[in-house]
Protein backbone atom coordinates (compact mmCIF):
# COMPACT_ATOMS: atom_id res chain seq x y z
CA UNK A 1 0.00 0.00 0.00
CA UNK A 2 1.15 3.31 -0.72
CA UNK A 3 1.55 5.81 2.46
CA UNK A 4 2.04 9.39 2.20
CA UNK A 5 5.67 9.13 2.18
CA UNK A 6 6.36 7.36 -0.70
CA UNK A 7 3.94 9.64 -2.83
CA UNK A 8 5.30 12.56 -1.16
CA UNK A 9 9.19 11.52 -1.62
CA UNK A 10 8.47 10.85 -5.76
CA UNK A 11 6.52 14.26 -5.84
CA UNK A 12 9.02 16.39 -4.03
CA UNK A 13 11.99 14.21 -6.28
CA UNK A 14 10.56 15.02 -9.47
CA UNK A 15 9.97 18.81 -8.81
CA UNK A 16 13.10 19.39 -7.62
CA UNK A 17 14.32 17.57 -11.07
CA UNK A 18 16.72 14.96 -9.33
CA UNK A 19 17.16 11.76 -10.21
CA UNK A 20 16.56 8.21 -8.51
CA UNK A 21 20.47 7.36 -9.33
CA UNK A 22 21.37 11.14 -8.06
CA UNK A 23 19.46 10.27 -4.48
CA UNK A 24 20.90 7.08 -4.29
CA UNK A 25 24.24 8.34 -4.74
CA UNK A 26 23.73 10.88 -2.11
CA UNK A 27 22.37 8.79 0.17
CA UNK A 28 24.91 5.71 -0.18
CA UNK A 29 21.99 2.95 -1.13
CA UNK A 30 21.21 1.57 -4.52
CA UNK A 31 18.15 3.48 -6.92
CA UNK A 32 16.28 0.16 -6.14
CA UNK A 33 15.93 0.88 -2.74
CA UNK A 34 15.01 4.79 -3.83
CA UNK A 35 12.63 2.99 -6.37
CA UNK A 36 11.28 0.45 -3.54
CA UNK A 37 10.78 3.55 -1.14
CA UNK A 38 8.61 5.48 -3.53
CA UNK A 39 6.00 2.35 -4.16
CA UNK A 40 6.09 0.77 -0.66
CA UNK A 41 8.46 0.82 1.51
CA UNK A 42 10.80 3.22 3.55
CA UNK A 43 14.48 4.15 4.74
CA UNK A 44 16.48 4.01 7.62
CA UNK A 45 15.21 6.25 10.79
CA UNK A 46 18.82 7.52 10.19
CA UNK A 47 18.54 8.25 6.26
CA UNK A 48 15.82 10.34 6.70
CA UNK A 49 17.90 14.08 7.77
CA UNK A 50 20.21 12.98 4.95
CA UNK A 51 17.12 13.01 2.40
CA UNK A 52 15.30 15.60 3.62
CA UNK A 53 18.42 18.02 3.41
CA UNK A 54 19.24 16.80 0.06
CA UNK A 55 15.71 17.46 -1.26
CA UNK A 56 15.88 20.88 0.71
CA UNK A 57 12.55 19.89 2.71
CA UNK A 58 11.58 18.83 6.10
CA UNK A 59 11.06 15.51 7.40
CA UNK A 60 7.53 16.70 7.89
CA UNK A 61 7.07 17.06 4.25
CA UNK A 62 8.50 13.62 3.51
CA UNK A 63 5.78 12.37 5.11
CA UNK A 64 3.35 14.77 3.35
CA UNK A 65 3.11 17.41 6.31
CA UNK A 66 3.12 20.44 4.10
CA UNK A 67 4.08 23.67 5.76
CA UNK A 68 1.23 26.55 6.37
CA UNK A 69 2.48 29.42 5.13
CA UNK A 70 1.79 31.48 8.20
CA UNK A 71 4.41 29.48 9.72
CA UNK A 72 6.95 30.26 6.50
CA UNK A 73 6.07 33.36 7.37
CA UNK A 74 6.48 33.35 11.05
CA UNK A 75 9.85 31.81 10.27
CA UNK A 76 10.62 35.29 8.06
CA UNK A 77 9.88 37.33 10.84
CA UNK A 78 11.98 35.18 13.65
CA UNK A 79 14.58 35.34 11.17
CA UNK A 80 14.83 38.85 10.77
CA UNK A 81 14.13 39.89 14.35
CA UNK A 82 17.23 37.65 15.17
CA UNK A 83 19.76 39.22 12.99
CA UNK A 84 22.02 42.14 14.56
CA UNK A 85 20.46 45.47 14.08
CA UNK A 86 22.57 46.87 11.89
CA UNK A 87 21.97 43.67 9.17
CA UNK A 88 18.14 43.85 9.51
CA UNK A 89 17.80 46.00 6.79
CA UNK A 90 20.11 44.00 4.23
CA UNK A 91 18.59 40.51 5.10
CA UNK A 92 15.34 42.37 4.78
CA UNK A 93 16.31 43.23 0.72
CA UNK A 94 17.51 39.97 0.87
CA UNK A 95 14.47 38.02 1.22
CA UNK A 96 13.05 40.40 -1.26
CA UNK A 97 15.33 39.19 -4.20
CA UNK A 98 14.49 35.74 -3.01
CA UNK A 99 10.44 36.45 -3.98
CA UNK A 100 11.92 37.72 -7.09
CA UNK A 101 13.65 34.64 -7.59
CA UNK A 102 10.64 33.05 -7.02
CA UNK A 103 8.37 34.69 -9.23
CA UNK A 104 10.94 33.65 -12.14
CA UNK A 105 10.55 30.19 -11.14
CA UNK A 106 14.11 30.09 -9.79
CA UNK A 107 15.21 26.91 -8.32
CA UNK A 108 17.11 28.51 -6.08
CA UNK A 109 18.26 31.82 -4.75
CA UNK A 110 20.37 33.79 -7.23
CA UNK A 111 23.01 36.30 -5.81
CA UNK A 112 24.85 38.98 -7.66
CA UNK A 113 28.51 38.85 -7.94
CA UNK A 114 30.71 40.99 -5.59
CA UNK A 115 32.13 42.62 -9.34
CA UNK A 116 28.96 43.55 -10.47
CA UNK A 117 27.68 44.46 -6.95
CA UNK A 118 30.53 47.26 -6.00
CA UNK A 119 31.10 48.68 -9.67
CA UNK A 120 29.38 52.17 -9.68
CA UNK A 121 29.67 52.40 -13.35
CA UNK A 122 27.51 49.25 -14.08
CA UNK A 123 23.51 49.73 -12.40
CA UNK A 124 21.92 46.06 -12.03
CA UNK A 125 18.15 45.73 -11.96
CA UNK A 126 16.01 42.74 -11.33
CA UNK A 127 12.35 43.18 -12.90
CA UNK A 128 9.26 40.79 -12.89
CA UNK A 129 6.08 41.55 -14.89
CA UNK A 130 3.08 39.77 -14.87
CA UNK A 131 -1.06 40.36 -15.04
CA UNK A 132 -1.25 40.45 -11.62
CA UNK A 133 1.39 43.19 -10.80
CA UNK A 134 5.32 43.99 -11.37
CA UNK A 135 8.20 43.56 -8.90
CA UNK A 136 11.25 45.53 -9.41
CA UNK A 137 14.43 46.23 -7.44
CA UNK A 138 18.10 47.91 -8.00
CA UNK A 139 20.61 45.92 -6.83
CA UNK A 140 24.18 48.01 -6.48
CA UNK A 141 25.82 48.91 -3.23
CA UNK A 142 25.15 52.72 -3.79
CA UNK A 143 21.23 52.55 -4.01
CA UNK A 144 19.15 49.44 -3.30
CA UNK A 145 15.62 49.08 -3.83
CA UNK A 146 12.76 46.27 -3.34
CA UNK A 147 9.22 47.15 -4.85
CA UNK A 148 6.42 45.08 -4.77
CA UNK A 149 3.13 46.15 -6.62
CA UNK A 150 0.39 43.78 -6.70
CA UNK A 151 -2.27 45.39 -9.15
CA UNK A 152 -5.57 46.47 -6.87
CA UNK A 153 -8.69 44.76 -8.43
CA UNK A 154 -9.88 47.99 -9.75
CA UNK A 155 -6.16 49.16 -11.23
CA UNK A 156 -3.82 50.81 -10.53
CA UNK A 157 -4.96 54.00 -11.54
CA UNK A 158 -8.31 53.74 -8.98
CA UNK A 159 -5.75 55.91 -6.90
CA UNK A 160 -2.86 56.77 -8.80
CA UNK A 161 -5.31 58.35 -11.61
CA UNK A 162 -4.76 61.74 -13.61
CA UNK A 163 -5.39 64.39 -10.53
CA UNK A 164 -5.09 68.11 -10.60
CA UNK A 165 -3.34 68.08 -7.42
CA UNK A 166 -0.47 66.69 -9.39
CA UNK A 167 -0.07 68.98 -11.89
CA UNK A 168 0.02 71.38 -8.83
CA UNK A 169 2.94 69.59 -7.34
CA UNK A 170 5.05 69.60 -10.61
CA UNK A 171 4.02 72.90 -10.91
CA UNK A 172 5.63 74.20 -7.69
CA UNK A 173 8.97 71.86 -8.45
CA UNK A 174 9.27 73.38 -11.93
CA UNK A 175 9.88 77.10 -9.81
CA UNK A 176 13.20 78.47 -8.98
CA UNK A 177 14.53 76.96 -5.88
CA UNK A 178 11.82 75.12 -4.93
CA UNK A 179 13.21 71.58 -5.49
CA UNK A 180 16.39 72.40 -3.89
CA UNK A 181 14.00 73.86 -0.38
CA UNK A 182 12.88 70.09 -0.09
CA UNK A 183 16.47 69.18 -0.35
CA UNK A 184 16.81 71.52 2.18
CA UNK A 185 13.97 70.23 4.31
CA UNK A 186 14.59 66.43 3.78
CA UNK A 187 18.46 67.02 5.19
CA UNK A 188 17.18 68.13 8.66
CA UNK A 189 15.91 66.75 11.78
CA UNK A 190 12.57 66.22 11.42
CA UNK A 191 11.85 67.75 14.80
CA UNK A 192 14.00 71.13 13.39
CA UNK A 193 11.63 74.09 13.17
CA UNK A 194 13.01 76.79 10.52
CA UNK A 195 11.79 80.09 9.34
CA UNK A 196 12.00 82.17 6.53
CA UNK A 197 15.53 83.75 7.11
CA UNK A 198 16.84 80.25 7.69
CA UNK A 199 15.91 79.01 3.89
CA UNK A 200 16.82 82.38 2.66
CA UNK A 201 20.50 82.30 3.87
CA UNK A 202 20.71 78.13 3.25
CA UNK A 203 20.00 78.46 -0.51
CA UNK A 204 21.33 81.75 -1.24
CA UNK A 205 17.99 83.56 -2.37
CA UNK A 206 15.61 86.34 -1.13
CA UNK A 207 13.62 86.16 1.52
CA UNK A 208 10.45 86.81 -0.77
CA UNK A 209 11.26 83.84 -2.76
CA UNK A 210 12.03 82.24 0.36
CA UNK A 211 8.39 82.82 1.73
CA UNK A 212 6.83 81.70 -1.61
CA UNK A 213 8.33 78.30 -1.66
CA UNK A 214 7.38 77.79 2.00
CA UNK A 215 3.70 78.80 1.49
CA UNK A 216 3.69 76.39 -1.56
CA UNK A 217 4.87 73.67 0.49
CA UNK A 218 2.79 74.76 3.35
CA UNK A 219 0.08 74.27 0.42
CA UNK A 220 0.91 70.88 -0.19
CA UNK A 221 1.48 69.36 2.78
CA UNK A 222 5.10 69.17 2.03
CA UNK A 223 5.53 70.94 5.52
CA UNK A 224 3.96 71.87 8.60
CA UNK A 225 3.86 75.41 10.26
CA UNK A 226 3.20 77.14 13.33
CA UNK A 227 3.13 79.99 15.03
CA UNK A 228 6.41 81.58 17.27
CA UNK A 229 5.87 84.57 19.44
CA UNK A 230 9.09 86.23 20.14
CA UNK A 231 10.45 89.83 21.40
CA UNK A 232 10.34 90.24 17.87
CA UNK A 233 6.79 89.31 17.69
CA UNK A 234 4.85 86.75 15.69
CA UNK A 235 6.45 84.67 13.26
CA UNK A 236 5.73 81.52 10.99
CA UNK A 237 8.22 78.73 11.56
CA UNK A 238 8.30 75.63 10.10
CA UNK A 239 9.22 71.62 10.38
CA UNK A 240 9.02 68.99 7.25
CA UNK A 241 6.71 65.86 6.89
CA UNK A 242 8.65 64.73 3.98
CA UNK A 243 9.82 61.63 5.62
CA UNK A 244 11.40 58.77 4.04
CA UNK A 245 8.39 59.87 1.27
CA UNK A 246 10.90 62.25 -0.33
CA UNK A 247 13.86 59.53 -1.05
CA UNK A 248 10.97 57.33 -2.65
CA UNK A 249 9.81 60.27 -4.50
CA UNK A 250 13.47 61.37 -5.49
CA UNK A 251 14.33 57.63 -6.51
CA UNK A 252 11.68 56.64 -8.69
CA UNK A 253 12.12 59.85 -10.48
CA UNK A 254 16.03 58.75 -11.05
CA UNK A 255 14.50 55.28 -12.29
CA UNK A 256 12.11 57.01 -14.72
CA UNK A 257 15.23 59.31 -15.77
CA UNK A 258 17.61 56.79 -16.37
CA UNK A 259 15.72 53.37 -17.52
CA UNK A 260 17.38 50.58 -16.59
CA UNK A 261 19.08 48.40 -19.17
CA UNK A 262 21.29 45.71 -17.59
CA UNK A 263 19.01 43.07 -15.54
CA UNK A 264 20.27 40.55 -13.30
CA UNK A 265 17.13 38.96 -13.30
CA UNK A 266 13.96 39.77 -15.65
CA UNK A 267 11.01 38.04 -16.81
CA UNK A 268 8.10 39.57 -18.83
CA UNK A 269 4.63 37.41 -18.25
CA UNK A 270 2.80 40.10 -18.65
CA UNK A 271 -0.08 40.42 -21.54
CA UNK A 272 1.18 42.43 -24.18
CA UNK A 273 -2.18 44.41 -24.44
CA UNK A 274 -3.01 44.69 -20.61
CA UNK A 275 -1.82 48.30 -19.44
CA UNK A 276 -0.70 49.75 -15.94
CA UNK A 277 -3.35 52.56 -16.59
CA UNK A 278 -6.28 52.77 -18.25
CA UNK A 279 -6.61 54.29 -21.49
CA UNK A 280 -8.86 56.80 -19.97
CA UNK A 281 -6.45 57.88 -16.84
CA UNK A 282 -6.05 61.53 -18.06
CA UNK A 283 -9.83 61.67 -18.12
CA UNK A 284 -10.28 64.84 -15.94
CA UNK A 285 -13.98 65.19 -15.97
CA UNK A 286 -16.50 65.47 -12.73
CA UNK A 287 -18.28 62.01 -12.19
CA UNK A 288 -21.32 63.75 -12.32
CA UNK A 289 -20.30 64.47 -16.28
CA UNK A 290 -19.43 61.10 -16.96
Amino acid sequence: MISDFNKALKIIRKDKGITQEQLAETVGVSPQAVSKWEINGYPDASLLPVIAEYLGVSIDELFGNTVEKEHILDEIVRYIKEQPYEEMMQKAMEIGRAVSCGLQYSEKYHNISDKAFNNPDFEIYSEVTRNEGFVQSRLCESLQYFLIMPEPKKGYDNVLKYDESYVELFKFLGKPDALRAMYYFAGRNGWMFSNVGSLAKALGISSENAQEILDGMVRLNLLDSSSLSSERGEERIYKSSLGCNFVSFMTFCYILLNRPHAFNLQSGNRDGDKTYLKNDSQNIKDDKEK
